[in-house]
């Protein structure tokens, strides 16, 4: 069976997950290694995108992100396309989801961009038909380590400690959470 509202929350959610994208690419040469050609090549999809989004009402970012952290995005993003207005909330992450799943189900208008870090809540998001397949139009540009499912991208990495017991271990260290992994199932 056919869920309409989220054909239609697609339908919207692409669009706006387009913009959504173009404020995460006006960030990516800050936060990224290297991109390998300006950002804001004229395509006639980027070019057809840019016009719909005058027809818009504004950019809702739910986020786990402080606000303080979003200016420069937002400045950067407000000076390429000053009319769309931006307004980002900063719950915690587990309230993102919540938030979004509420509203979607009393049918209220929601955020356009999710912001969460929480693996296992994009996954179980994911799983639960909540993400758009959307395919950015820069994706060819990102890492394929910043795309761990179509429509999901990641905005940012997080270094990860590794402790562990030299006297239990021995010499040999883990190196990777995947070594880890294999050394607590043996």
């Amino acid at each position: 069976m056919v869920n309409w509202r989220l054909v239609i929350l697609g339908m919207h959610t692409r669009l706006i997950s387009c913009i959504a994208a173009c404020l995460v690419m006006l960030a990516w040469p800050v936060i990224a290694q290297e991109v390998a050609r300006p950002l804001d090549s004229k395509t006639a999809e980027t070019a057809r995108l840019v016009d719909a989004s005058k027809h818009e009402n504004g950019l809702t970012i739910y986020s786990n992100i402080a606000q303080y952290n979003w200016r420069f995005m937002v400045e950067s993003f407000q000076e390429k396309y000053p009319w769309i207005s931006v307004t980002n909330m900063d719950p915690s992450s587990r309230t993102v989801f919540a938030q979004y799943n509420f509203e979607i189900q009393k049918g209220k208008p929601t955020a356009d961009l999710l912001v969460a870090a929480m693996t296992e809540g994009w996954f179980s998001f994911a799983e639960s038909g909540g993400m758009a397949p959307y395919v950015s139009l820069e994706s060819e540009h990102l890492p394929a380590w910043s795309m761990p499912r179509t429509g999901l991208y990641t905005v940012s990495t997080d270094p990860m400690i590794i402790i562990f017991n030299k006297l239990m271990l021995g010499e040999e260290s883990p190196s990777s959470i995947k070594e880890v992994t294999a050394i607590a199932a043996s």
